[in-house]
């Protein structure tokens, strides 16, 4: 019993020692999982406190957007749309959650309608729809007002007479299937224009109105700018658009029977086919931000005479 034991106690202490090691190891995957597991957790977190502060900002946006067009829709006087209504004026408030609004509502018919260039006159007319989409293009510095007026009505109009036709953007590379029918929003007129050869995108003298008649949408009198008035009238009329302006500037106008007695028109040739003093189609951008976050809802709405809104786009963005 009193022999040599040595080689037990190394024994032992060797595996206590691999014991030890591994436990540490052991406590360190552990640890490393523990970490990890916080930081999936917090990135969870995060990602959840991004999606509720855009699902709040959103919200914001939604109400700021509805409560414009309630200001549409309690619009004491609709014969008569100017810009110093409740409406025109850009609206914004900060919520007490700490999210701020912005609200703007934009006359669309202050604009001529690109769509207009479909409609087909009589040929006594004196003004046609390619006259003045020529004269905004020319007022914008467009580089051949001509040419781009003529390329758009033939993307519009759907017979098979023009310069560019089917024939045409079926030779491209790659090949483009001509629409023949009425345009659908600004991006589908900036591609035109861009094929045509325009700079810096669609002129701000057009509007594209998702109206399925091919019928004139009047421009706003009231609301117009003054080349767009200057190109409805053309530039033979340019006194009387100047004074058109200038009385518009002062008041609201409340007919066009100032329009008629400066251009002496007659029940033949009437201008109510191109102007009028109130307007259809209203566009409101709603923002709300917090922080670097923010959220955008873009609405355009036809308002009819009863003052009921439709709500044609709505985009979220």
């Amino acid at each position: 019993m009193d022999g040599d034991t040595s080689q037990y106690r190394s024994s032992r202490s060797d595996d206590q020692g691999m014991i030890l090691v591994l436990v540490l190891v052991l406590l360190g995957m552990i640890t490393a999982l523990v970490i990890q597991s916080q930081m999936v957790a917090r990135m969870t977190l995060g990602t959840e406190e991004r999606k509720i502060a855009r699902v709040q900002l959103r919200a914001a946006a939604t109400d700021a957007a509805w409560e414009a067009l309630r200001l549409l829709v309690d619009d004491d006087d609709r014969l008569v749309d100017h810009t110093n209504e409740p409406w025109a004026t850009p609206g914004g408030r900060l919520l007490p959650n700490g999210i701020e609004t912005s609200v703007q509502i934009e006359d669309e018919n202050r604009r001529f309608d690109i769509n207009s260039l479909s409609v087909r006159l009589p040929e006594k007319t004196q003004r046609f729809p390619l006259d003045i989409v020529r004269d905004i293009l020319a007022l914008s510095r467009q580089p051949d007002p001509l040419v781009q007026a003529q390329v758009l009505q033939d993307w519009l109009d759907p017979d098979h007479a023009g310069l560019r036709e089917e024939d045409y953007y079926r030779s491209l590379n790659p090949p483009v299937t001509i629409a023949d029918a009425l345009m659908e929003s600004p991006q589908e007129l900036a591609e035109v224009l861009a094929r045509s050869g325009s700079r810096g995108g669609v002129p701000p003298g057009f509007a594209v109105l998702p109206d399925r008649a091919r019928r004139i949408m009047p421009v706003n009198l009231n609301t117009a700018e003054r080349d767009v008035i200057l190109a409805v009238l053309g530039p033979q009329n340019a006194a009387a658009a100047a004074t058109l302006i200038g009385l518009r500037d002062a008041g609201p106008l409340a007919s066009l029977t100032v329009l008629n007695r400066l251009l002496k028109t007659g029940p033949e040739n009437p201008w109510s086919l191109y102007f009028n003093v109130k307007s259809s189609f209203f566009s409101v951008t709603a923002r709300a931000a917090k922080g670097e976050d923010s959220e955008e809802v873009y609405a355009l709405v036809c308002r009819d005479a009863q003052g009921n809104v439709d709500i044609l786009r709505w985009v979220c963005q």
